[in-house]
């Protein structure tokens, strides 16, 4: 199958058509067919809506015709049904001069002709929201309207039915209201915000059970706005309501405040979603599986992306990075975790079914995205008139790897568009004259383009193709290369690993243990626990006493205890004692030196330092003796423990030489 992708541009229409080995054409359209808002795609992708100043014309993918035309004037929005049987024209409305009632700018039109469309019903509406203003029922058997204080229903059966409402939804003060999917068990929430003190609220009733009590409501008392979103089918069906205020009080923000509740349609659950972390609710989408999951990015940058279940719990965490926007694919096996708006553009995409992150990639300055129903590419696009230069149209596999580009010449003159060269696997480039102002792959009916999980060899052909490079990683010393040794790790920031992927809760405050290099594990682990022992009795204990548990738990090797001595030894024999008890440490370890671990080696250095030093003093005290000069006790003592520290090191070096041989 060819996947299509419509662009919309200075110099009129285009397609992209994507073939299932990854080959791509550019293919024009007929230049006379210019856009004048923007075009939209029926739920199936056969064809393309385009409105224009005189007319409608309702464009084909597949045979790049006109199918037919719909005569109205400066259109200016347009909406498909659910089946795409009906299509909703928009024209901006104008006042009536002298009081006279407005003309209907609001238009139904029923294409079971595409040549011949027929005009069904229309209004008068002052302004019109693609999502919000008409929704359908998943059968096209019902539409809804919002209109003042009330949601009014009609029905489609017959078309002289859909000119009158079948039923109507008083509720005063109503804003929004959004209907669940599936053709059974059908449910309508109702959104009313805040007025003169009052909690705004959303209730949830039954369809076409609309004039019984709400199975469930929800009261909020900070909201001036509010989106709803569906997610499941029938009973299971559960809804995402996300608030938000015009201004936080608290002086946090500058864009309000915002939260997250969660509401089942069986009215068994509706609660406040928990989020561990402050700041704004960016993004939230449910996983297109009908599992009832759900994945919220929130808080201060860089924000947290979380998978919640069924149940309105932390289910997997995607870390915390500079993300803004959820894009699930439309099998619900991928998802793009994005930051676009004002920041840099990053892209991640995660396979949902091994909680795996399959590929990075990076598009700045982007204000569209757009998935292909395949679920293999998706598309981010620089617009105008968000951007008025470097208007450009990437498209990227499901793993990152950026495969097209076409980019608009602003510099070029106006004209048609280019089609000099095909793109191929590799990342090539068209040059497009004048600016872009819409891309979008086209929809699918279901079951076209079959559920596929990621190429087991997709590295390699990443790597292949962008020439990645191994991340540098720590320094590690030559004699510990290829060798199982705990390196030590260091951060930028805190906050980057406060909640690292995969993990539901932030890390301990406690200062961690700094890995030595070439630190075993079972050293590290040891030593975090001594530490944290040591803590505990901090207070309890007298300088001398835990200074001597520092000691003798800090060593990592065995120790090999002497019978405690009388505490009145003199000097020399405490001194004596004292170098003694280290050298018959270091001796305990079998096969000294060569099964010692780097720290004993490194302790053992240190002590025949520490003697030779010792003997070094001894010999300069004995020269200030022999000149007359007057020396304390404690250097008196110094010089009668030489022949210890003689002793001592003797032995150390004889050992040494002997194990060495």
């Amino acid at each position: 199958e060819v996947i299509h992708c419509a662009l919309w541009g200075k110099g009129g229409l285009a397609v992209q058509e994507l073939q299932e080995d990854g080959s791509m054409s550019l293919v024009p359209v007929d230049p006379e067919l210019r856009p004048s808002a923007t075009p939209v795609y029926s739920p199936d992708g056969s064809l393309l809506a385009v409105p224009m100043e005189q007319s409608v014309v309702l464009f084909s993918l597949l045979s790049r015709s006109k199918q037919g035309e719909i005569p109205v004037r400066g259109v200016s929005q347009l909406h498909f049904s659910a089946t795409g049987r009906f299509l909703v024209v928009f024209r901006r409305y104008v006042k009536a001069a002298d009081g006279k009632q407005a003309e209907p700018n609001l238009f139904l039109f029923a294409l079971s002709d595409v040549e011949h469309a027929i005009e069904v019903s229309s209004w008068v509406q002052r302004s019109f929201d693609r999502e919000k203003t008409i929704q359908w029922l998943e059968d096209d058997s019902f539409f809804a309207k919002i209109n003042t204080n009330e949601v009014q229903f009609f029905a489609t059966e017959n078309l002289q039915d859909a000119q009158q409402p079948r039923f109507r939804l008083s509720s005063k003060g109503v804003a929004s209201f959004a209907i669940s999917k599936g053709r059974k068990d059908i449910f309508v929430s109702t959104f009313t915000p805040s007025i003169k003190g009052q909690p705004g609220f959303v209730e949830i009733r039954k369809f076409p059970q609309i004039h019984d009590s709400p199975i469930t409501r929800k009261s909020f008392f900070k909201c001036d706005s509010a989106t709803m979103k569906w997610g499941g089918k029938g009973s299971t069906a559960a809804l995402l309501v996300k608030t938000s205020t015009d201004v936080d009080k608290t002086g946090k923000s500058y864009y309000g405040e915002s939260g997250i509740y969660y509401m089942k349609a069986d009215g068994s659950l509706s609660q406040n979603v928990k989020l561990d972390k402050e700041g704004p609710v960016h993004d939230a989408e449910f996983v297109p599986d009908n599992t009832g999951e759900f994945i919220i990015v929130f808080g201060v940058m860089p924000a947290v992306a979380m998978l919640f279940g069924s149940n309105g719990e932390p289910k997997f965490s995607f870390g915390t990075n500079m993300r803004n926007s959820i894009f699930c694919a439309p099998h619900g096996r991928f998802v793009a975790i994005a930051g676009f708006g004002n920041l840099r553009g990053g892209i991640d995409v995660w396979d949902l079914d091994r909680k795996k992150r399959i590929g990075s990639s990076e598009s700045p300055c982007s204000s569209t995205f757009s998935w292909a129903a395949s679920s293999r590419f998706f598309l981010t696009a620089v617009l105008s008139p968000r951007l008025r230069i470097d208007n450009e149209v990437k498209i990227f596999s499901y793993y990152g790897e950026e495969r097209a580009s076409i980019q608009a010449d602003m510099e070029a003159a106006i004209g048609g568009w280019s089609n000099e060269k095909e793109l191929k696997r590799d990342t090539d480039a068209v040059r497009v004259k004048g600016e872009f102002y819409w891309a979008a792959f086209a929809p699918a009916k279901e079951g076209i383009f079959p559920d596929r999980p990621s190429s087991p060899n997709r590295k390699a052909k990443v790597a292949e193709a962008q020439g990645e490079k191994a991340k540098a990683g720590a320094y590690v010393p030559p004699h510990l290369k290829g060798k199982d040794v705990a390196l030590p790790s260091f951060r930028l920031r805190e906050d980057d690993v406060n909640i690292r992927a995969g993990s539901l809760r932030k890390q301990s405050t406690s200062q961690p243990v700094r890995a030595v290099v070439g630190m075993g594990a079972e050293d590290v682990a040891k030593a975090t626990k001594n530490r944290r022992k040591r803590n505990r009795n901090k207070k309890s204990s007298t300088v001398g006493e835990q200074k001597d548990e520092e000691e003798e738990r800090a060593e990592p090797i065995t120790v090999v205890e002497e019978a405690e001595a009388p505490k009145n030894l003199d000097p020399e024999a405490q001194w004596a004692k004292k170098v003694r008890s280290n050298f018959f440490t270091l001796c305990s370890v079998k096969d000294f030196p060569w099964g010692f671990t780097q720290f004993a080696v490194v302790k053992y250095l240190m002590q025949e330092k520490a003697l030779k030093k010792k003997l070094r003093q001894i010999v300069e005290l004995q020269e200030k003796k022999k000149r007359g000069e007057e020396l304390n006790d404690d250097q008196l003592a110094k010089i009668a423990s030489q022949k210890v520290g003689c002793c001592n090191l003797t032995l150390m070096i004889a050992l040494t030489c002997k194990v060495g041989s």
